[in-house]
């Protein structure tokens, strides 16, 4: 098998490893990280900065290689990927070099992995995956914010099934995660305002709730309806009557206004690196003074013996991030064992959805609760982190 030394541990190779989520994926691996015992596998950490690499190979010292590698460069990818089993990319944001760095890993022989990625990149992936796995969305958002409901759909509901999710999130912004949270706006990762009703999606069907209560949340929070492709594929696959999906942000901030004023000049085709500044600069006041946090509630309605019935799951976080990373190092494993299947598929599709239970103590987890209540029974909860 590719990769593998003589004492038979497989070659991991992590672009963009000196980043926050490529580092967090470092630590699980290697076990550094003071919650996960590692896995029995070699590390090669990509860096596009040669100036990172002395400080990489020092992180990790015996476990790990540093290189340079950009995902810019065909032959600088092709050299990064020879002899790995799984290469993790956590590099391209844009769909562009995205492409490239899974093209590059499929043609070396490697598995591939990816928190990000969407339908047209499955799309590119089919021909080139044959013999190998390529695993996409595998993160929070996309990755959990499907796979939860899922695992929620196993717990003996019956139709009609009713799904409502909030997502939350407060960090600080990387320039990667800025990118591809900006470049999202207008490369098709959904639609606002619409919702999923009787097998299709209705456009223009949600208000954003302003200053609304929910529970887990803080009080008078501004949930926002976006329906993302991941949500439409996860209804159609799961046979959902209605599904309903909001983005939460405390109504005191100002992100939600600098989001669209920002989506706007993308159109307008602003300068993306400017853009990106700005966003991340706007992150930043959010932030000051403040810790991370991630919050994910999905409420999924149905019937059992004869009664309308509820299953709550609430996932707490501390950090985006680290969360990232502990799905990544999920699927990794899994890879290794070889119980996914062949092919370009998405994490929420390809995961067994019982994979959650063992989210729980993971780096960046808090904890991760299921409830057999509706929501509005919880409305006096005082929990809330976003």
């Amino acid at each position: 098998m590719p990769g593998e030394s003589s004492r038979g541990a497989p070659l991991i190779g992590i672009l963009g490893a000196e980043g926050a989520v490529g580092g967090a994926v470092a630590r699980a691996l290697a076990g550094t990280d003071g919650t996960t015992p590692g896995l029995d596998a070699r590390l090669r950490l990509g860096t596009r900065r040669p100036e990172a690499v002395p400080r990489l190979g020092r992180w990790f010292p015996g476990r790990a290689e540093a290189v340079c590698a950009d995902v810019r460069d065909d032959a600088s990818l092709a050299g990064f990927c020879a002899g790995c089993r799984v290469v993790i990319n956590c590099a391209a944001p844009d769909a562009q070099h995205r492409s490239r760095a899974a093209a590059a890993v499929l043609r070396a022989g490697a598995d591939y992995l990816d928190p990000g990625g969407g339908d047209a990149l499955r799309g590119q992936l089919e021909g080139l995956a044959a013999g190998r796995t390529a695993v996409l969305g595998a993160g929070v958002h996309p990755g959990l914010s499907a796979l939860i409901p899922r695992w929620l759909a196993a717990q003996g509901l019956g139709f009609p099934l009713v799904l409502t999710s909030y997502i939350g999130t407060r960090d600080r912004m990387t320039r990667a995660s800025a990118t591809e949270f900006l470049l999202s706006l207008t490369e098709g990762h959904g639609e606002a305002h619409a919702m999923w009703r009787a097998g299709a999606r209705h456009s223009h069907a949600l208000e954003p709730l302003h200053e609304t209560d929910l529970p887990f949340f803080p009080p008078a929070v501004l949930a926002y309806p976006y329906l993302t492709f991941e949500a439409e594929r996860l209804a159609r696959q799961l046979g959902l009557d209605e599904a309903r999906c909001y983005y939460v942000f405390e109504s005191s901030g100002k992100i939600l206004t600098v989001l669209s004023r920002l989506g706007g000049r993308l159109l307008a085709d602003a300068d993306v690196d400017t853009l990106v500044d700005e966003l991340i600069q706007a992150a930043d006041i959010e932030m000051f003074a403040r810790k991370p946090a991630q919050q994910l509630v999905f409420q999924l309605d149905g019937e059992q013996s004869g009664q309308r019935a509820s299953r709550v799951a609430v996932l707490r976080a501390s950090n985006t991030y680290e969360l990232t990373a502990t799905v990544l190092t999920l699927v990794v494993t899994e890879i290794l064992a070889g119980t996914l299947p062949g092919g370009a598929s998405f994490a929420a599709e390809t995961l067994d959805p019982r994979v959650v239970t063992r989210l729980e103590g993971m780096p960046g987890v808090i904890g991760m609760h299921v409830l057999d209540r509706p929501l509005r029974a919880y409305a006096h909860v005082d929990q809330g982190v976003v």
